[in-house]
């Protein structure tokens, strides 16, 4: 009887951090679409005093890629609904809520690798002073962002 309430508890545990990520993921999702994604990179931009030409060529590098990613965003913030679907479901087998899973695993780590291609070949096109500035704002947006989602204290 015992084990079957730490089971369950385990289980309710699971389920929590599992609906908090989701949701987290869910706030990220509808950031991505509805608030324009540069616009602190244009304010990074002109804080960052460069020239007014190459400072309007990295904002319409950034807003190139964010309009190229924002769809491969959304299908992942699709996938994470579906697999909601899956777990509420009660005809749902374990082995497809996993194969879903593995399906947004792969899908992250795409975007992940995207964002980071991008953001190398925006320090490729900066002095070292420049660099370190932007990755320094980089990791301040990180953090808020964090911060916003509760996971503040990763940080720490």
């Amino acid at each position: 009887m015992r084990r079957w309430i730490v089971l369950f508890l385990f289980a309710g545990l699971i389920s929590g951090a599992t609906l908090g990520a989701f949701w987290c993921g869910k706030t990220v999702c509808h950031k991505i679409t509805y608030q324009a994604p540069s616009s602190w990179q244009r304010n990074l931009y002109s804080k960052m005093n460069l020239p007014a030409e190459r400072e309007q060529k990295l904002q319409s590098i950034d807003e190139a890629f964010w309009k190229q990613t924002r769809s491969f965003c959304m299908d992942l913030c699709r996938e994470r609904m579906e697999l909601m679907e899956l777990i509420a479901s009660d005809q749902a087998a374990p082995a497809d809520i996993h194969r879903k899973i593995e399906e947004i695993g792969r899908a992250q780590t795409q975007l992940e690798k995207k964002i980071a291609h991008q953001i190398l070949k925006v320090k490729a096109m900066l002095n070292d002073n420049e660099r370190k500035e932007y990755v320094q704002a980089l990791r301040k947006e990180f953090e808020r962002s964090m911060n916003e989602c509760g996971f503040g204290e990763i940080l720490r």
